[in-house]
């Protein structure tokens, strides 16, 4: 929508993602030394989404050639003035492949003194 004339500021952000976060834990307690002590068992599903299906959850970023869309393919004969190449790109976005676009699974173990 802006080809041909100058974007406003701001005008283009990544897209929108969702992500869900999920704890199961479990507190145990018990006597010790006459007092209760707790321990505490949690399951984190991070990105829980992305675990019931692959394309929930995903980010995505900026292709590289959006964000530099000029290249220097070489220089003019007095080695001073670039020659530029335009990227011409057919998606602006791709899904980031990175750990916060991915599941994950965390045990956790804590001892709480009372």
């Amino acid at each position: 929508k802006n080809r041909g004339k100058i974007t406003e500021r701001f005008g283009l952000l990544n897209p929108w993602y969702e992500t869900l976060d999920l704890r199961i834990l479990q507190d145990i307690n018990f006597p010790m030394g006459g007092r209760t002590s707790t321990i505490q068992i949690s399951l984190d599903f991070l990105n829980f989404l992305n675990l019931l299906n692959s394309s929930w959850g995903v980010r995505q970023v900026a292709t590289p050639a959006a964000t530099s869309p000029l290249t220097v393919v070489g220089f003019e004969d007095d080695n001073v003035t670039p020659q530029l190449n335009f990227n011409m790109i057919d998606r602006t976005f791709v899904d980031d492949i990175s750990i916060s676009s991915r599941w994950q699974i965390q045990f956790g173990v804590r001892y709480l003194f009372h």
